[in-house]
């Protein structure tokens, strides 16, 4: 049985040998990895494909990247609204169920407005932390892609 480390290993190399640069695959990992913690839900695929079509960067590994930072997403969604809604002093967002509930049952257009507001809060804040995270995603990718390739070939 294949350690993780040599299938990494051979996955990286199989992408360089069909002409991905080390750069570009780098690239692609922390454009994946950064927009899969999109803070809206359902449109990371979307984007992930556009970015891809426009850069000419490889579909499978931005996908892949994409996919595999899901738990980060989750994980930062709590963060990304906080932040949005301190950013913005909007205090009054209702983090309770039953509260977001009743107002959706009250009155369903002013719940849609809040959650509107508290989603364009929670992406300006995810464009503010995207640049630094995709800078430090592709550099230490590019460390390990480089690496690994280095090591293949001698």
């Amino acid at each position: 049985m294949k350690s993780v480390y040599f299938r990494l290993k051979q996955t990286i190399n199989d992408f360089i040998r069909q002409g991905a640069s080390p750069n570009e695959l780098a690239m692609a990992i922390s454009l994946g990895v950064i927009i899969g913690m999109f803070p809206v839900q359902g449109t990371t695929t979307i984007i992930c494909t556009l970015v891809s079509i426009l850069f000419r960067l490889n579909l499978v590994v931005i996908q892949l990247a994409n996919y595999l930072s899901f738990p980060f997403m989750i994980l930062m969604l709590v963060p990304f609204y906080s932040m949005g809604h301190v950013l913005f002093s909007r205090s009054d967002f209702l983090w309770n169920v039953e509260e977001l509930i009743l107002l959706f049952q009250n009155n369903f257009w002013a719940a849609v407005t809040e959650l509107s507001w508290s989603i364009s809060y929670a992406v300006a804040v995810w464009l503010i932390f995207a640049p630094v995270g995709i800078l430090i995603i592709y550099l230490i990718s590019l460390k390990i892609i480089k690496r690994f390739k280095i090591q293949a070939t001698s």
